[in-house]
């Protein structure tokens, strides 16, 4: 999933999950990420990410695309130090810098993988889940705790779908995975702490 994160003038370090097929606002007032400055426009641009095909939602490495569009801000939106302010619709990509106005306030534009994986589940919960995952093999779960990740229940991809009431906000943050660890039969599997990588 598409994060964007940043750091306002303020001081106070933020992440946003884009979540896929809405547009996003970012100004001075009244935005879903706001800005306070005098050189940062009342909508100084807005960002969209892509909604992902079902190819998409079956490889791992595919990434949809994440859009930018400078509102004829006064001072202009800039991408990863140029110069040059951006005057269309511009694709951003995994890492870039985005600028707004000229005293610094910035967002950098990070992927965050998220795998579903229905494959140990039992059919009502694989059903349920179908519009958001797609089949996998055991392997996957060896790969997921070897490289440190949590093996959660049907239930931590509700509580994301759901999100808290400031998803669309800028304190989003992912559920927290010791929340929905697999049962206590597989407690000492399923935790990434309990994996030994040597």
């Amino acid at each position: 999933m598409w994060v964007i994160e940043g750091s306002p003038l303020d001081g106070t370090p933020f992440k946003f999950w884009l979540r896929p097929g809405k547009t996003f606002t970012i100004g001075r007032r009244d935005c879903n990420v706001t800005i306070t400055n005098s050189t940062i426009s009342r909508c100084h641009a807005t960002i969209f990410a892509s909604v992902p095909s079902p190819r998409d939602v079956a490889d791992v490495n595919a990434r949809t695309s994440v859009t930018l569009v400078d509102q004829s801000s006064k001072f202009g939106t800039f991408i990863n130090q140029l110069n040059t302010r951006i005057d269309e619709p511009t694709e951003l990509c995994e890492g870039d810098k985005v600028v707004f106005g000229t005293n610094g306030a910035y967002l950098r534009l990070l992927w965050e993988p998220v795998v579903l994986c229905p494959s140990g589940l039992k059919l009502a919960a694989k059903n349920a889940l179908s519009d958001l995952a797609v089949e996998c093999v055991n392997l996957k779960v060896v790969m997921a705790l070897a490289a440190g990740n949590w093996i959660v229940t049907d239930a931590w991809v509700k509580a994301f779908a759901q999100g808290s009431p400031t998803i669309d906000g800028v304190a989003f943050e992912m559920p927290d995975p010791r929340r929905w660890v697999v049962g206590t039969e597989c407690r000492s599997v399923a935790s990434p702490e309990a994996v030994n990588r040597s």
